[in-house]
């Protein structure tokens, strides 16, 4: 994910470079395979500011129900459902703002905004080609 915050013309250059190389292997039939080492890298990045904004939203929704008036362990229930609630929403959040990201990008590096150039990007990221 930190290719998505690069501004440095250099490290533009260079994601760009192995863009292409993606770009075309894929163009030429080569099917990305899954890498174990890259999914664990981005999984950790992005684990970070994903766990912040859900946990957030979290402390928010349980500092809103110390109010109710109910039996501790229906607070507990609703606090669970809650808990998966909320994760379901950061994850759309989440998603969104990478998507947002993706598209600056696009325009950093003159490519088109397509599903085809957002399909490489993530090849980048989770896989090896």
């Amino acid at each position: 994910m930190y290719y998505l915050f690069m501004l440095n013309k250099k490290e533009l250059e260079s994601y760009k470079k192995d863009f292409e190389r993606v770009k075309s292997s894929i163009d030429k039939g080569k099917t990305p395979v899954f890498s174990e080492i890259r999914n664990a890298k981005t999984i950790l990045v992005e684990s970070i500011p994903f766990n912040l904004l859900q946990g957030g939203l979290l402390i928010v929704g349980t500092y809103l129900l110390q109010n109710l008036k109910v039996n501790e362990t229906v607070k507990i229930g609703i606090v669970l459902v809650l808990n998966n609630f909320l994760g379901c929403l950061s994850n759309f959040l989440f998603v969104q703002i990478k998507h947002l990201l993706r598209l600056k990008l696009c325009e950093r590096l003159n490519l088109p905004k397509v599903e085809e150039t957002f399909a490489v990007m993530e090849s980048l990221e989770y896989q090896s080609v």
